[in-house]
């Protein structure tokens, strides 16, 4: 033992600082050694200090076990000695001075602080880095509170003399009056902070306890990304550049598109005078015919809505919306016809077919001349060409300057008609204004819509048969208020002794019963007995309307079976005009409506 002492001893001196020459190497009183002893055990103590789930992890490590036991026998050496009696203690073979206790105590510790530095050589794949880093803080602070007691003193002492004796106790000065309170303190304090730090390491972060960030914390960093980007902007020339240019061309859409929705509000504003401006205007006259009609003789009239000639069976209508029974919304493909050619094409069949029926009166809704939808194919041209034997008055029914919506199918210029053929002489013309509920931008690009009045004496009396072309709207609160305005007029020439039929597009539906489809009937069909009809005139029934429809929906291609279809086409007659009606099947080869034809006589007054 006594040799394993010496040993140590001389071991740690060798790497210990002396102390100056000048300072007397004098023995510790029984006294102040016990002090000294107890203030170490208690550095000791703290240095070595963790908490219970430190400790944990500290057994788990094998390189930490033998530290751990070499303190515990140290201090309990250490307590042996302490309780060794009187000052001077026998060297002999089973004991040693206090001194020597002391010296080995201190060495101990200096050698401990050395091996617990060594745990920094422990591989990095440990998976307990957090004590890693906390034994090394510990074994520095050790390291640094022993040299304050300057062990290597002691063990030069120890050396130089084998048997070293105590003459006086009083005479050995107190070393440790060198460790003032403040330096106790202090080191407290420090093994305060260290303990508190291992906490903090070793404890699980725990994520409900982190410090939430605030909206306004969210809002800096937000700004300072966008200051950070701006600087990388402008400290990059081409990035900068690039900035430059994208600015310049967002300034250049801006102002194109601005420019282009002015002249475009201007171009209409300037066209609205070409518009349905007055409530009526008369109408002129093409090929005027000479003969006269007369009472009791039976007449043929066909009203027809061709649909601008695009609507073949594959056609189907973008403004037009639909749902099926399943509940799938339908919409239409095409604003314009498919073709040019397949609208002429169409025009010239219909052409066809109304020439072989060889009435006496024809009604057309929806014939265009100069629109974009329709290619600018003038169908009036086509239509007038195959019945030039009548007299002809057109009549202006939807107008409107070129819009350029919906892209890329813009609807363009439209200019639609209502035509009416004759075979026998018209006085006058005119076209009557129909009221729509339309706001101050509406009224620049919405279609005017009106309807043609026609006065044609009968022979050998001083009456008029007044024949009126019509289209209504299929806006439901607006539909009433046009069919009002034409039953008020209808009204008063009917009083004045006049014979009085109206044909065309009512857009109200007169089906008696409902035609198995697909489809949901749309909204803003109604049906008829919702629409009151003046008295002293009656809608004429259809023979066969029970077998066909007079239109079918647009927002699908035609499918007998699939589409919609209703009566939405019609005659209304005075009471002094006896009438029939049916509808052709065309099955919808030419439009989406089919004709209507009405066998009428004027009663004899």
């Amino acid at each position: 033992m006594e040799e394993e002492l010496k040993k140590t001893t001389k071991k740690k001196s060798s790497t210990s600082k002396p102390k100056s020459d000048t300072v007397k190497r004098k023995r510790k009183s029984k006294k102040a050694i016990q002090e000294n002893d107890d203030l170490q055990k208690e550095q000791i103590i703290d240095t070595t200090f963790v908490s219970d789930s430190s400790m944990e992890t500290i057994s788990e490590t094998d390189d930490v076990l033998p530290i751990i036991e070499q303190i515990e026998n140290t201090i309990d050496i250490h307590e042996k000695l302490s309780d060794s009696s009187d000052d001077n203690l026998s060297l002999d073979n089973e004991t040693v001075t206090t001194d020597i206790a002391d010296d080995f105590v201190l060495a101990n510790i200096t050698e401990l602080t050395e091996d617990s530095l060594e745990i920094k050589e422990i591989p990095e794949d440990q998976e307990n880095t957090t004590f890693e880093n906390l034994t090394l803080e510990i074994s520095e602070d050790v390291n640094e509170t022993t040299n304050d007691f300057e062990p290597s003193a002691i063990t030069e002492e120890v050396e130089e003399n084998d048997h070293p004796k105590v003459e006086n106790a009083a005479e050995i000065p107190d070393e440790t009056n060198e460790l003032t309170d403040d330096s106790v303190i202090s080191t407290t304090e420090q093994n305060e902070e260290i303990k508190e730090e291992a906490k903090e390491q070793l404890e699980p972060s725990d994520p409900v306890s982190t410090k939430q960030i605030t909206l306004k914390e969210v809002w800096q960093q937000i700004k300072q990304r966008y200051i950070s980007i701006k600087e990388w902007l402008y400290n990059h020339p081409i990035a900068h550049i690039s900035l430059q240019t994208l600015f310049i061309l967002i300034v250049l859409c801006s102002l194109f598109f601005v420019t282009m929705v002015g002249s475009n509000v201007a171009y209409m504003q300037y066209q609205y005078k070409n518009r349905l401006t007055e409530d009526e205007t008369q109408l002129k006259v093409n090929r005027n015919r000479t003969w006269y009609m007369e009472p009791k003789k039976e007449y043929h009239a066909l009203s027809y809505n061709i649909g601008f000639g695009a609507h073949t069976p594959e056609f189907s209508n973008r403004f037009e919306n639909g749902q099926m029974e399943n509940g799938k919304k339908t919409k239409g493909k095409y604003n314009f016809g498919i073709s040019a050619e397949q609208v002429n094409t169409n025009m010239h069949e219909i052409q066809q077919y109304v020439k072989e029926l060889d009435h006496d009166f024809y009604l057309f809704q929806n014939v265009d001349h100069a629109s974009t939808r329709s290619y600018m194919i003038d169908q009036q041209e086509i239509l007038s060409t195959g019945l030039s034997r009548y007299s002809r008055i057109g009549s202006p029914f939807q107008h409107s300057s070129y819009l350029f919506y919906p892209y890329p199918q813009e609807r363009g210029l439209i200019n639609s008609e209502l035509l009416t053929y004759s075979r026998y002489k018209t006085t006058y013309g005119m076209v009557k204004k129909l009221p729509v509920n339309y706001s101050f931008f509406q009224k620049f690009s919405e279609p005017d819509y009106g309807f043609s009045v026609c006065w044609l004496p009968v022979a050998n009396t001083d009456v008029y048969f007044v024949l009126i072309n019509v289209q209504f709207i299929q806006d439901p609160n607006m539909r009433k208020a046009q069919l009002e305005t034409v039953m008020e007029l209808a009204k008063e020439e009917y009083l004045d002794g006049n014979y009085v039929m109206m044909g065309g597009t009512f857009n109200f539906d007169a089906s008696v019963i409902e035609k198995t489809s697909k489809q949901k009937k749309p909204k803003w069909i109604d049906s008829i007995t919702n629409y009151e009809i003046t008295d002293g005139f009656r809608f004429v029934p259809f023979e066969n309307e029970t077998e066909h429809s007079s239109w079918r929906s647009a927002d699908l291609p035609y499918e007998l079976g699939t589409n919609y279809e209703a009566i939405l086409d019609g005659f209304i007659v005075s009471d002094n005009i006896t009438a029939s009606a049916k509808i052709l099947d065309t099955q919808f080869q030419y439009s989406n409506h089919n004709p209507i034809e009405l066998t009428f006589q004027l009663q004899k007054q």
